[in-house]
């Protein structure tokens, strides 16, 4: 049986609502986003991003889902997870004046940076393992998307310095929906396979400059599918 990971803020005011019979119990995400609550007692259900602000704080701050958010298909999904979850603790009281911040995720090392209030020991902890293993942003990327033959074809021909590291082709997942910023899985339109470049910071003039040559060769010579050339895209790692 399928069963979702994540409730949606509609629903979990609505359950919110049942285990606290008699309790008012705000929204505030989509359309109906809402600046600010009042002192009066509540229960106020947000999205990231569309948190209000308690006049005095909030009493508790409850983080949902923490373990959807750190399971992502996506190389910021530490990252991205720790900010909301730092943006919306700190609208909490302070510890003194009885505040209290709840997570719910079952990953000690993201959580632990939450409890010591951390973030740069987090940003100095995901920089070494990305240094370590070779990923942005302790290196720079090229993503290129077309089809296998044109991608062979696209490769076979350009001249990179000898330290760039090329992975794959890999698929690409097709995604629904109007075109728009890649996302993690989405299919860019120009194809149905991608290949990594990684460089150095160094290389980079050189790198940029091959690839860019290589693509404006085989449009004029029409002999191939078009590739689609894109430097540090967010969200396709």
């Amino acid at each position: 049986r399928l069963r979702s990971t994540v409730s949606g803020a509609a629903r979990t005011a609505e359950e919110l609502g049942r285990a606290f019979p008699g309790a008012v119990v705000v929204s505030s995400s989509g359309d109906h986003i809402l600046d600010a609550v009042d002192d009066s007692p509540r229960v106020v259900v947000a999205t990231p991003g569309a948190e209000p602000v308690a006049a005095s704080g909030y009493a508790a701050v409850v983080l949902l889902d923490g373990n959807a958010l750190l399971g992502r298909e996506s190389l910021r999904a530490l990252e991205s997870t720790l900010q909301r979850w730092f943006n919306a603790a700190v609208l909490a009281r302070p510890a003194s004046a009885g505040g209290v911040v709840v997570v719910t995720a079952d990953d000690d090392v993201a959580a632990g940076h939450l409890v010591r209030w951390d973030p740069a020991g987090a940003a100095a902890r995901e920089l070494e393992l990305r240094t370590e293993l070779g990923l942005p942003p302790a290196v720079r990327y090229a993503a290129l998307t077309g089809s296998l033959e044109s991608l062979a074809a696209f490769l076979e021909g350009v001249d990179l310095p000898p330290s760039c590291r090329v992975v794959g082709p890999t698929a690409v997942r097709a995604a629904a929906g109007p075109a728009g910023p890649e996302e993690p899985g989405q299919q860019s339109a120009a194809g149905s396979h991608r290949t990594l470049v990684f460089f150095r910071y160094r290389d980079a003039a050189e790198v940029v400059g091959a690839l860019r040559a290589r693509r404006v060769s085989l449009s004029a010579r029409r002999t191939s599918e078009p590739v689609h050339v894109r430097i540090d895209p967010v969200g396709a790692l």
